[in-house]
């Protein structure tokens, strides 16, 4: 069985450690959201509340999306 070359290592490493990076920014905009940002909104008015998350749903799609991709293929790559 011939030995893989140690750069084939060395970028699996790193396409491991690169699929980390969106995986965490996610969760951590995640409980951020939870934390922060929801508890802020249901202080509003029913009107105010609706304005705020229509806004804010459209950006967080925007966010989740582009990480869920990303992380998606380094996660393959790795």
């Amino acid at each position: 069985m011939a030995q893989r070359p140690r750069a084939h290592y060395l970028f699996i490493m790193l396409a491991e450690r690169l699929a980390l990076v969106p995986a965490a920014l996610f969760a951590g905009a995640a409980i951020y959201v939870n934390a922060a940002e929801q508890p802020g909104r249901l202080d509003l008015g029913d009107g105010a509340l609706l304005t705020e998350w229509k806004s804010a749903y459209r950006r967080g799609f925007a966010t989740q999306a582009s990480l869920a991709l990303v992380g998606c293929i380094l996660s393959l790559l790795a």
